[in-house]
C-alpha cells in the first residue's frame, strides 16, 4: 500500500488537492511523467539522465519498443499537431500521450543535449497540460511530480512557487480534474 511521509490536502474550487511525498510509482492512480518534446527514449545520462523521474519510468518498462510504437502511432489533436524539428518528429509542449496508466507529458524543449524551458513556455506548458488532462483522464485520479523542480531547473522558483503554478494553471483553465496528487 502507498504511504506518504508528509502529506496535506486541499480543496481548491472543488478540487480536491493532496500534496505528499512519496514514490510516484507506487501510486495506483494515473501517473503524469514529464518527457521532452520529441518524447526521447533513450536513457543514457546524455539525452535522458538515469536518476530523472523519465529515465527511471523508462528504465522500469519491460518493452521500450512498444512505449516508442505508442509514441510514433500518437494521433494528432486539434490544434497540437506533430511538427519535425531536425529532422524528427515533435510534439507541442504541454501534449499527453497515454500509455498503460501513465500519462506522457512533452515538458520541455531540447536542443545540444540540454532540456530547455522558459519561464513563458512553462506557463503555456501547464495550461495546455491540464486541457490535454481533461481530455485523457476518464474521471480516474491523477498523480503529478513538482514539474520545474528536477531536471528541467526552473531555478528561481523554489518549490513552492512552482507548487503554485501549477495549482493556479489548473483552476485557469477550468479543468474538471477533481482529484489530484502532487508529488
Amino acid at each position: 500500500a502507498f504511504r506518504a511521509d508528509h502529506s496535506i490536502t486541499l480543496k481548491i474550487k472543488g478540487i480536491n488537492v493532496k500534496i505528499e511525498e512519496g514514490d510516484i510509482f507506487e501510486s495506483t492512480d494515473w501517473k503524469l511523467i514529464p518527457f521532452n518534446e520529441f518524447f526521447d527514449t533513450t536513457v543514457d545520462d546524455v539525452v535522458i539522465a538515469r536518476n530523472s523521474l523519465n529515465g527511471k519510468f523508462i528504465e522500469r518498462l519491460q518493452d521500450i519498443d512498444d512505449l516508442n510504437r505508442k509514441i510514433n502511432e500518437a494521433d494528432d489533436v486539434p490544434g497540437m499537431r506533430k511538427k519535425t524539428k531536425a529532422g524528427r518528429i515533435c510534439y507541442s509542449l504541454g501534449r499527453i500521450i497515454a500509455y498503460q496508466d501513465y500519462m506522457l507529458l512533452a515538458f520541455s524543449h531540447f536542443e545540444n543535449n540540454q532540456a530547455l524551458l522558459s519561464h513563458n513556455d512553462y506557463e503555456i506548458c501547464l495550461r495546455t497540460m491540464w486541457k490535454e488532462i481533461s481530455r485523457v483522464y476518464a474521471n480516474r485520479p491523477i498523480t503529478i511530480p513538482l514539474l520545474g523542480g528536477g531536471i528541467t531547473r526552473i531555478t528561481d522558483k523554489n518549490e513552492f512557487q512552482l507548487l503554485q503554478h501549477i495549482e493556479c494553471s489548473n483552476i485557469s483553465t477550468h479543468n474538471n480534474c477533481t482529484d489530484k496528487r502532487i508529488y
